[in-house]
């Protein structure tokens, strides 16, 4: 997301290597991935190893910083 949008979903999602990928978007994103646009929605996504946390700071709605420990 190139503007600080608020967002509306956050997933997370198992990977087969055991991994889990993050994914967050906002509203506009999030609709279009409901309708299986994919490849027209804009998103922020990432991976965290199974042995790892992540924190996603949020400012109303806004994400500010994602701390990985």
């Amino acid at each position: 997301m190139s503007q600080k949008k608020e967002i509306t979903t956050i997933q997370l999602i198992p990977i087969d290597d055991g991994r889990t990928l993050i994914l967050y978007a906002d509203s506009a994103a999030t609709t279009k991935l409901a309708a299986r646009k994919v490849d027209e929605a804009e998103f922020t996504a990432f991976c965290i190893e199974s042995n790892c946390t992540a924190t996603i700071f949020l400012a109303e709605g806004v994400p500010q910083k994602v701390v990985m420990n």
